[in-house]
């Protein structure tokens, strides 16, 4: 019998040119190749494949009742499914991800070639709020679960700072606003509890920034059940374990807020971008009856610059994530009546650092009709 290590990876090609191949391979279809033999699943997994082999893909929560014919949804409609969708703006091609389940509310990380899922709803939309951890190793696409949150939540703010993930704020299953908060250790799989923040903090927006975890806006409810907006924000310092108050005027309103009036909604979160001078703060703006544009901080001056302006077309559930470092991957839907919305278009900018253009992606749903919301970038 011919030992293995003289079969060829691909009859008829030298192996240099044969691993090249294997490296055209989309991410999707990877995990097929470990299959076919040892040969292929040695060659697969080694550390100069995997770093060669490297590919921009997005994933996103996608939300969709197969029993739909119109481009028409409504969010709170308890008979939505939730899925995941591994999507390459170059290729255009998309995968969904059968293995996981994607609660309604849940907060999507990738760090340290793990892509976490954490917390949301267990059934339908505000429903109870769940701890649950997720974790898809992107590399080889198994899935496991991790050790699940302290406290259930679902809303909150989530950021990942070095190996570790930080959250804080939401809504647990009293339906009330939250300020406590957790940090999660990706390598040992454990919790350890965050300091309670100054205020209550529901739908906030969560962000490394300069090694802190930044959490800004959200809205909490006062004793006679009235919803209030809160301005600015606070960050947690991790060289002292402290919160500290950031500045009201400087942040503003912050939301990630949809749920509460819909018909005023307001998006407006910042992230964070690479470019060869450093990282740089952006701040996405959408609102439903005003001005929807992107602003950089300039943190010498202490003042937000316009950027470009947001795509014609969106309404509601914008979502932005940067793709393969250099590109803005933008989702959102136009907002109808009564919490309806329509099925997400997305767009691209290629190159930020070049041109701020957006062109808008058609990806290849067929017939299914589907709202899509969390992207996160992920370079494999």
């Amino acid at each position: 019998m011919e030992s293995e290590d003289l079969v060829e990876l691909i009859p008829g090609l030298p192996e240099d040119l044969a691993i090249e191949c294997l490296k055209k391979v989309p991410y999707i279809y990877r995990s097929k190749l470990r299959s076919v033999c040892r040969k292929w699943r040695f060659v697969v997994s080694s550390s100069n494949y995997i770093s060669k082999a490297s590919e921009s893909l997005i994933f996103l929560v996608h939300s969709y009742n197969p029993n739909k014919r119109d481009r028409i949804l409504c969010r709170s409609d308890p008979t939505l499914t939730y899925g995941a969708i591994l999507y390459n703006p170059y290729t255009n091609i998309f995968h969904a991800h059968k293995s996981l389940s994607i609660p309604y509310g849940a907060r999507c990380i990738a760090i340290g070639g793990k892509l976490v899922i954490l917390g949301g709803f267990q059934r339908s939309w505000l429903d109870i709020p769940r701890s649950d951890v997720q974790i898809v190793d992107i590399v080889t696409g198994q899935y496991r679960r991790g050790n699940p949150m302290p406290i259930a939540r679902a809303f909150f703010a989530c950021a990942a700072v070095g190996s570790f993930i930080y959250i804080s704020g939401g809504r647990d299953e009293k339906e009330k606003s939250m300020k406590s908060g957790g940090i999660y250790d990706t390598t040992k799989d454990r919790w350890r509890s965050l300091p309670d923040m100054f205020e209550r903090r529901n739908e906030c927006v969560g962000v490394n920034v300069k090694g802190k975890f930044l959490v800004l806006g959200g809205y909490t409810s006062n004793n006679q059940g009235l919803v209030i907006a809160i301005r600015g924000g606070e960050s947690y310092n991790p060289q002292t374990e402290r919160w500290e108050k950031e500045d009201d005027e400087l942040w503003g309103n912050f939301s990630l807020s949809t749920s509460i009036m819909p018909s005023k909604s307001t998006v407006s979160t910042i992230f964070t971008v690479p470019t060869p001078e450093g990282e740089k703060l952006w701040h996405l703006h959408c609102c439903l009856e005003g001005n929807k544009f992107i602003k950089e901080y300039d943190w010498i001056t202490k003042d937000w610059k316009f950027v470009t302006d947001v795509p014609e077309g969106v309404d509601v559930d914008t979502s932005i994530a940067v793709v393969g470092g250099n590109a803005l991957f933008l989702v959102g839907s136009k907002y109808k009546r009564d919490c309806m919305i329509t099925a997400s278009k997305s767009w691209i900018m290629r190159d930020f650092r070049i041109k701020k253009d957006w062109e808008e992606l058609i990806i290849p749903f067929g017939t299914l009709k589907t709202w899509l919301f969390s992207p996160v970038g992920i370079q494999f």
